[in-house]
């Protein structure tokens, strides 16, 4: 099983307490031989170690990323708690990392592709102004 990224996503400099939506999608690529259902988690990957952790609300240290498949950028209310990327696996489906089921992370035919949209809410106060590195991380099962 293999899921494909195109690249990374630089989200450039966002204010603390501030939020943003990538500017572009990111295509997601089934780039295996059979269908595939995704889960998506998220990590600090800061060189050296991060004092932020992945959250439900930003606050002290904590951040949010809320993600969606979608073909087009959607607006900041169409992103909802349903979309919110844990630290632990959380399993795409028709109404979770979905703006309206039209892409979702379930049954990916092979060689199929989804473009996925993030919302990162940055944490309300921080103890470093080192810049931070997020990964948001796609892994795929067999859906047959």
């Amino acid at each position: 099983l293999s899921v494909m990224v195109a690249g990374n996503y630089n989200f450039g400099t966002v204010p603390i307490a501030g939020s943003t939506v990538t500017v572009t999608g990111i295509t997601v690529t089934n780039a295996g031989n059979v269908g595939q259902n995704y889960t998506v988690n998220c990590t600090t990957t800061t060189p050296g170690g991060s004092p932020w952790s992945a959250g439900e609300t930003a606050a002290y240290d904590i951040f949010v990323i809320q993600s969606t498949f979608h073909n087009t950028q959607p607006a900041v209310k169409q992103f909802g708690n349903e979309e919110i990327v844990y630290s632990s696996n959380t399993v795409c489906g028709s109404a979770v990392y979905s703006v309206d089921g039209t892409q979702t992370g379930a049954a990916v035919p092979a060689n199929g592709q989804r473009t996925m949209w993030h919302l990162l809410k940055m944490p309300l106060f921080t103890s470093t102004t080192w810049q931070q590195r997020i990964s948001v991380n796609i892994t795929a099962s067999d859906s047959e």
